[in-house]
């Protein structure tokens, strides 16, 4: 009977290429020799990867997220030689529906190397998220200092982790944000000859927030909680009230945020702002050199124009070539509310008992002010989160 190592390397590596994520390349390379000596041959490690990058879930998201930064990008770092938006800089909105869209041929070389290293850089989140975890279940067991590692201030026995479908889980949740994020920021410089081609351009970007890039219930949950982490937790760490906000908005204090005072500032609102353009990379960057700039005394260089790069001062809707009809507005704003949406969306196609309650709209936004008490660090550990969230809801 054959084994697997007795295939020929076409039908090995077509095998290798339907394994769920680079992880698996990584285990099944160390599994003996001969495998590790195939996988370290240039051209067929990246004939597996880009074979596992088209046919797993895992990376729905990755090759349309490497189009549309490469395309954002030149328009970001237009602003390290021009201190305000250059010229020439709009993008016809048609740009959006060729960037959206999944084809094979497109995934290329480099972009098969981007998304691998997206893959085990996005991990420092992960990480993160796990320590805020086991602190925060650790805190409300009642521990005390004595529990803690006196030198990372973590509990001295870890207990919660991720394998490989939360590790899986996490990770999606992440790119189904950051590919919304780069489309908004697509549309907020797109250029249309008529009003309603930039009316369809940003109803099909909402729609990306509401819903089509979260498969399911367990993957619109997934994403609220990977948010709240991310975006609400890291970015107030970055940022807390307080903070001398000039630092951040520089020559932009007066006409993108008039009459600023840090005292009277909303923070909150500002925060906000940011989760439209700041990906996951920005906000792994920023931490470290946060932490950098708070052993050395110094401060982060030029805030501000790291933030006008990421586009935070700049239009979010779009140009039009002629006047919109009367009484017609774009709603360009997206955010928590937008995703809760989808998570609601997918609630009631999941065909539930639930999903025909009479009093679900109600229960739902109950359930969801209580998030934090219910479900809060605890709904990648619940062996049917699916079925946890809707005895909760149901109990709401």
């Amino acid at each position: 009977m054959l084994g697997l190592l007795d295939l020929p390397l076409e039908v090995l590596t077509i095998v290798l290429g339907h394994l769920e994520d680079f992880d698996d390349v990584s285990r099944i390379s160390l599994a003996c020799r001969s495998l590790q000596n195939i996988l370290q041959n240039a051209k067929t490690y990246l004939i597996v990867l880009r074979s596992i990058i088209s046919t797993s879930e895992v990376y729905r998201n990755d090759l349309q997220i490497c189009k549309f930064v490469e395309n954002n990008g030149a328009f970001s770092d237009s602003y390290i030689v021009n201190s305000t938006r250059p010229d020439g800089t709009d993008i016809e909105g048609s740009k959006f529906y060729e960037l959206i869209e999944n084809i094979p041929e497109d995934l290329t070389a480099d972009r098969i190397r981007t998304i691998e290293c997206r893959w085990h850089g996005i991990r420092t989140l992960q990480e993160l998220y796990l320590d805020a975890v086991n602190m925060n279940r650790h805190r409300a067991r009642g521990a005390n200092e004595a529990d803690l590692d006196a030198s990372t201030l973590q509990p001295k026995s870890v207990k919660y982790t991720f394998d490989v479908r939360q590790t899986q889980r996490f990770y999606k949740a992440l790119t189904s944000y950051w590919l919304a994020m780069e489309a908004n920021w697509l549309l907020g410089r797109s250029i249309h000859d008529t009003w309603e081609d930039l009316f369809t351009l940003n109803n099909d970007v909402h729609e990306l927030w509401t819903g089509n890039l979260q498969k399911d219930f367990l993957d619109s949950l997934d994403l609220l909680e990977v948010y709240d982490f991310v975006y609400g937790n890291l970015v107030e760490h970055l940022i807390p009230n307080g903070t001398p906000i000039t630092q951040w908005v520089g020559q932009h204090s007066d006409d993108f945020f008039p009459e600023i005072d840090d005292d009277g500032f909303d923070y909150g609102f500002f925060r906000h702002h940011l989760r439209l353009h700041l990906r996951s990379s920005d906000i792994i960057e920023l931490l470290a050199m946060q932490k950098t700039s708070t052993k050395t005394g110094e401060i982060l260089s030029n805030r501000s124009g790291y933030l006008q790069r990421r586009g935070v001062f700049d239009s979010t809707g779009g140009i039009s070539l002629t006047d919109h009809p009367e009484g017609d507005s774009l709603d360009v704003w997206k955010g928590v509310e937008n995703l809760e949406s989808s998570a609601y969306f997918h609630l009631l196609e999941s065909g539930s008992e639930l999903s025909r309650d009479a009093d679900i709209i109600t229960k739902w936004e109950e359930f969801r002010k209580n998030w934090k008490v219910n479900a809060k660090w605890l709904l990648f550990w619940w062996a049917d989160p699916v079925e946890k969230i809707e005895s909760l809801i149901e109990d709401s």
